[in-house]
């Protein structure tokens, strides 16, 4: 039975083989249908497509290192700007030892009026250094798309245009849920610190011993379950996931859009492998 099995699996590569050699040569990487490559247009060659990648890689890659360069530095001159330090300095020195929810809630506030100036000339910077890199990307994929898909190029580049902004679009959902849930827990946050820089109080002034310890443990855990168990926090949390859930939603429908349009005017299914390509930082 064992050579029986042998010999028939033997015969079955044998004629897998032979099949394959009649194959006409590059029918086995033909892909109809994909749009990238549609069309049997010899412009999707192997001997096209690889300069065309390398160039489109190299240009990619230097857009994000010249975007990274500059965002560094408008981070670093943000972090070392003497208006900061200075209110940073001003908002930790209460932070970090106030017993009081009300002063930590004032001073948080007014570091963040203190530095508007600062946020928004880093912003502008790191603004201005994302449409260079746009621009630069554009281009790069623009030239790609001519010399690899010539009769897909408009198309291929209202498509990619419609994916980046589907997908910077999410991003910025995702921030402004995050941004309203740090505002609407503030002062919960607030409270909690009090509460722990008051047992951080006690626990310096105590013999800081076994029941001392305890002392403090037990008070930070019920700092943080009060946090936790606040009606404001919950109501915050379930905003937060509800928003995220949404940004998901509007982002795969966005999708769906771009791709059933490109359907449409080509007449043919948009790349799989085609994805939004955006700024690393």
């Amino acid at each position: 039975m064992r050579i029986s099995i042998r010999r028939t699996a033997l015969a079955g590569v044998a004629t897998v083989m032979a099949v394959g050699l009649m194959v006409p040569a590059g029918a086995a990487f033909a892909n109809p249908g994909h749009g990238h490559g549609s069309g049997g247009n010899g412009s999707n060659s192997a001997q096209a497509n690889d300069p065309a990648k390398k160039a489109l890689r190299e240009a990619i890659k230097s857009a994000n290192t010249t975007y990274r360069n500059a965002v560094h530095a408008a981070r670093e001159a943000f972090k070392n700007d003497p208006a900061v330090l200075t209110a940073k300095a001003a908002r930790d020195a209460i932070v970090r030892t106030s017993s009081d929810p009300t002063a930590i809630d004032t001073a948080k506030q007014a570091f963040t009026d203190a530095i508007v100036a600062p946020v928004a000339t880093r912003d502008g910077a790191i603004s201005s250094a994302l449409g260079v890199w746009q621009q630069s990307v554009d281009a790069a994929q623009a030239t790609y798309d001519v010399a690899t898909n010539p009769t897909d190029a408009p198309a291929l580049s209202t498509l990619r245009a419609s994916l980046r902004a589907a997908n910077v679009q999410y991003r910025s959902d995702i921030k402004g849920a995050h941004n309203a849930y740090r505002s609407a827990i503030s002062h919960a946050a607030s409270v909690r610190r009090a509460a722990v820089n008051t047992a951080i109080a006690a626990w310096n002034s105590s013999a800081k011993d076994s029941a001392a310890a305890d002392a403090f443990h037990s008070a930070v855990v019920a700092a943080r379950a009060a946090f936790d168990a606040d009606q404001t926090v919950i109501a915050a949390k379930t905003a937060r996931n509800a928003a995220f859930a949404a940004a998901k939603t509007a982002r795969q429908t966005a999708v769906d859009t771009a791709r059933a349009a490109f359907l449409a005017t080509t007449g043919h299914q948009a790349p799989k492998h085609l994805r939004p390509i955006l700024p690393r930082a």
